[in-house]
């Protein structure tokens, strides 16, 4: 319990979902995504490199949602899928790299457009009015 006057810590935002078959489908990749499998026994791997997660679908390209990419790097199949301008992003920053192209597919869509995330659950992307992502332009980051 936190003390009073203080709150709890909060994660960042992500989204599992699965239609009970023991395979998982992630909206949005949090940088708190390893926490959240570790604390999640639906989501642990069922062996050497047997991840459940098959999918993951990527709605913007803040920071917030796809840094835990970074901690799905482990040679473990899957697929993002993303608009064109969000997966450019991905290929542009080469930390991006230590997903491995060759097991993780990407899949290019489109605003609008049904998306079969899995068997069972689809998915459709909207727009909706978004905040600038300072980490894209470099003239309103501060200097550390």
């Amino acid at each position: 319990m936190p003390a009073p006057g203080k709150s709890r810590p909060r994660g960042q935002s992500s989204l599992a979902v699965s239609t009970g078959d023991g395979r998982w489908s992630i909206l949005n990749a949090s940088p708190d995504i390893r926490g959240q499998f570790q604390a999640n026994a639906q989501l642990h791997p069922k062996g050497l490199r047997q991840s459940p997660l098959c999918s993951v679908l990527l709605t913007n390209g803040d920071i917030d949602h796809i840094a835990g990419l970074l901690s799905l790097r482990e040679q473990t199949p899957f697929a993002i899928y993303a608009t064109r301008e969000i997966l450019n992003l991905l290929a542009e920053n080469s930390i991006f790299n230590a997903v491995s192209n060759e097991l993780v597919r990407r899949h290019p869509i489109r605003l609008e457009q049904g998306v079969k995330l899995q068997k069972g659950i689809t998915a459709r992307l909207f727009a909706v009015p978004a905040r600038c992502r300072c980490f894209l332009k470099p003239e309103l980051s501060t200097p550390l």
